[in-house]
């Protein structure tokens, strides 16, 4: 059968991002089955993926937002105050399973060194990419009972500022053949 398609831009960053979210799944009259939420994002674990090219999350974690936890991190997860977890499980459509697939790490702005990317991917050893919408559209899809794939084209190395380094157009190129999987099959 036919399969209806929408696409929204939601916003840049985590408040833009779940807030663009919520108005769009507002207004949407028809069933939603499920989101995806695309762009790009820099990698943490070069060993997993290529600059260039896209993965595909397995949950996302907010890295940047809440209170000290003990380890050096931070953590929206307050069992005395609030249901909030900082760690949300995603959505992977079986066409997209042979993908790398990983640990998204949603922060308020990106590494700015490539030695505080490194120090990052210590406190968050299971983190394959830096990136900063994820969480929040996840929190807005959780809300409203929607399954999210989030699926995020390498267009840099985390904490590498030297643009001549990335690979931006390739990072979205990956990003379009792997939604046209994902919604065709």
């Amino acid at each position: 059968g036919d399969i209806e398609v929408q696409l929204a831009v939601c916003g840049f960053g985590m408040a833009a991002a779940g807030v663009g979210v919520c108005r769009m799944l507002h207004v949407l009259s028809a069933p939603i089955k499920g989101v995806i939420l695309a762009g790009t994002a820099g990698i943490l674990d070069r060993e997993r993926a290529d600059i260039g090219s896209v993965v595909v999350g397995r949950n996302v974690r907010c890295v940047d937002l809440g209170v000290p936890d003990g380890e050096n991190r931070l953590t929206v997860s307050v069992p005395q105050f609030s249901d909030w977890d900082e760690d949300l499980d995603l959505s992977i459509p079986a066409t997209l399973a042979d993908l790398p697939s990983g640990e998204i790490l949603s922060v308020a702005g990106p590494t700015r060194t490539v030695k505080s990317a490194e120090l990052r991917r210590a406190l968050y050893p299971n983190g394959l990419v830096e990136e900063m919408e994820g969480y929040s559209v996840a929190v807005a899809c959780r809300t409203w009972k929607i399954p999210l794939t989030i699926v995020r084209g390498i267009s840099n190395q985390a904490g590498d500022r030297e643009k001549s380094n990335w690979k931006f157009t390739d990072a979205l190129n990956a990003v379009k053949q792997t939604i046209q999987i994902a919604v065709t099959g």
